[in-house]
This record gives structure tokens, C-alpha cells and sequence, in this order.
């Protein structure tokens, strides 16, 4: 189907899936996991567009948290609506912030990122002093000129807890960093993440002010970054580096994702909005620990933040990784991305 009918059964799909979740759902603002494996009755279905087979064509994509929802009423309306134009994925809970032996189960190849840094570099370990651990995304401007560390609000704010001026470290607690010897900024800016039932969100973004005295890199595994991308299709190519696992490569596998939930360590259930699915060429994009990661594409553009990823749906049941626009974080944090001297 042309992209324009895509998006009218996606906002029809949206229309449906809202009535029914209000029908079972009702006015409960939060949903807490607390770990369980299946999401709850009443789970929204996040939906998007992906390419076609035909150039210039596209289809529905539509996510499912448990394989039950397949077999639901509205997926089957839409299985007969869209037809073939239908990319139906099971990927089941989609996650942020892991318990701390997860993020301590990591792989070789993304040591060096794991390593204290100096000066500091995007790709890097970076967290909260009362978190686990993430990933720099990049080094930022403000208005003012002033230079911040760019991650997600689950990474530097501890998902809305954290107050101006904590301490930020590098590497992470959870790979040894210590506020004492380790710090490199203060939280300074965060977009607040609201639970589910009281908003959407559209990023998981936040910024700490690096210290005066701590030298920072505007290059990414040593690249530098040609600017933003003004538009992302499916089946773009792109790579990140990440604090777990290090360089990796994917395709954007779909784009305008709405109604993505995302469970936070703490219980709380997020919705997301125009958000960015991407899968591995080989194995995970992605893994705990790479929260924060900015995606780029072979030209060494930014495309967006990652900041979550689901069970399954990737290649070998690798999973899918979950980031928000580069231009909506950028715009909602009111910061640019310096572009590299060499």
C-alpha cells in the first residue's frame, strides 16, 4: 500500500487499540511488571510503518507483547484489513534499566568501552552514581556553548529520580566508577518520563554538565559525526557503540512506532510515541547496559537515542532495539551536536 494508506490504518489500529485498552485498563495510570514475564490484560499493540517489497510501498507494522494478542479481535481485523500489507512481529516485554547481574553479563567485544576514558568519548560507560550502568550517546552544546553529556533519563536521572547537580561517572559504578576519582559532570536537564496513563512520551533523554576540569571527544569510535539525519526510512543501515556490546550493526526495521510500553526496573510502564525499531545484521543490535547508544548510519549521521529493547522478534530471536528520534531529543533538550574537527 502507498505510504499514506499506511498511515490511515495505523491511526485507525491506534483508534481501536486505545478504546480497547480503556476498556481494560480504565483510568489505572501504572501497570508494575515486577519482573512478570507476560504483560497484562488489556497490553497495547505497538504499531508503525515498515517498507514494502515494491519500491515506494509500505506496510503496517504491528508489535505484540505476548503471543496471545494474535488471536485477538482487533489483530485479526487488521490481518483481514491490511492483507499481505500486514508485518506482524512478536517481541515480547520491551525493557530499559536491567537488574544489576544482567548488566554484568557482558560481552568481550565491548571491554574497551566498559574501561575509564580520558578524555571522555561517546560510546563510553557513563551512569548516575546510583545507577547500574549505560552508554554516552554524544557530547552536546547548549545555547550558551556549554558542553553535556547526552543519555537517557533512565541512565543519568534514574528514571526522574536523580536532582540537579548528582554526580555523573565514567565508567559506570556498575564497571567500577567511582564519585571520587571517576566523576566527569553533574546531572543538569531532563525530560520527564511519565507513566503510563498520564501522558505520552516521545524520548528517554537527559544531560549532565561536564565538569571543567574533564577533556570530552565530539568523535564516536573515533569517527566524526556529519550531523543530523532529516529523514529516517525502514531498511536504513546503521551502527552503533555501545558499553556492553560495543560496535554494532543493524537496518531500521520500522519507524513512527506508537504505543511502545517500556517497564522500567522500578514497575513503571512507559508509552512511547514516533519512536524507532532496529534489528541486528548479525545477533542483537543491542543489550543492557547500551542504553544511551546513538545510532548513526554508514554516512555517520545521527539517526536517534536507544534507550530499550525487547525479548525477541530480531534475527535467531536476538530481539529489537528501541530509540527515539535524534531531532526530538535534541529539540526537547534545546542542545546541538558539535560537529567533529577531524
Amino acid at each position: 500500500m502507498r505510504r499514506v494508506d499506511a498511515i490511515a490504518l495505523k491511526q485507525f489500529a491506534l483508534a481501536e487499540i486505545l478504546a480497547e485498552v480503556r476498556r481494560h485498563v480504565g483510568a489505572h495510570p501504572v501497570v508494575a511488571f515486577a519482573g512478570r514475564r507476560t504483560p497484562p490484560r488489556g497490553e497495547r499493540l505497538a504499531v508503525g510503518v515498515v517498507p514494502s517489497s515494491d519500491k515506494d510501498r509500505f506496510r503496517l507494522a504491528v508489535r505484540l507483547t505476548a503471543q496471545a494478542q494474535a488471536s485477538s479481535p482487533l489483530v485479526l481485523r487488521l490481518k483481514r484489513e491490511a492483507g499481505r500489507d500486514l508485518d506482524l512481529a512478536l517481541v515480547g516485554a520491551i525493557r530499559a534499566l536491567p537488574p544489576a547481574d544482567a548488566v554484568h553479563a557482558t560481552a568481550a567485544k565491548g571491554a574497551a568501552q566498559r574501561r575509564r576514558q580520558r578524555p571522555v568519548e561517546a560510546g563510553s560507560s557513563v551512569a548516575h552514581h546510583d545507577v547500574t550502568a549505560g552508554t554516552l550517546g554524544a557530547v552536546v552544546r547548549d545555547r550558551a556553548r556549554r558542553l553535556h553529556l547526552l543519555s537517557n533519563n533512565h541512565v543519568l536521572a534514574a528514571v526522574n529520580q536523580g536532582k540537579r547537580g548528582d554526580a555523573v561517572v565514567q565508567p559506570s559504578p556498575q564497571d567500577h566508577g567511582d564519585v571520587a576519582r571517576d566523576r566527569v559532570a553533574r546531572l543538569s536537564r531532563w525530560v520527564r518520563l511519565l507513566p503510563r496513563g498520564r501522558g505520552r512520551n516521545l524520548v528517554d533523554a537527559a544531560l549532565a554538565s561536564l565538569d571543567p576540569d574533564v577533556e570530552a571527544r565530539f568523535t564516536i569510535a573515533g569517527r566524526s559525526l556529519r550531523g543530523v539525519r532529516a529523514r529516517v526510512l525502514p531498511e536504513l543501515r546503521v551502527w552503533k557503540l555501545g558499553r556492553t556490546t560495543g560496535h554494532t550493526r543493524g537496518r531500521v526495521s520500522a519507524v513512527l512506532l506508537d504505543e511502545v510500553e517500556v517497564c522500567y526496573a522500578d514497575g513503571t510502564v512507559c508509552v512511547f510515541d514516533d519512536q524507532l525499531e532496529i534489528v541486528g545484521l548479525r545477533g542483537a543490535f543491542s543489550s543492557y547496559g547500551d542504553s544511551g547508544s546513538l545510532v548513526v548510519d554508514e554516512e555517520d549521521r545521527a539517526i536517534g537515542l536507544l534507550y530499550a529493547g525487547s525479548e525477541q522478534g530480531g534475527p535467531a530471536g536476538s530481539g529489537r532495539s528501541y530509540a527515539a528520534p535524534i531531532a526530538t531529543v535534541l529539540r526537547a533538550l534545546d542542545v546541538t551536536l558539535p560537529r567533529a574537527s577531524g
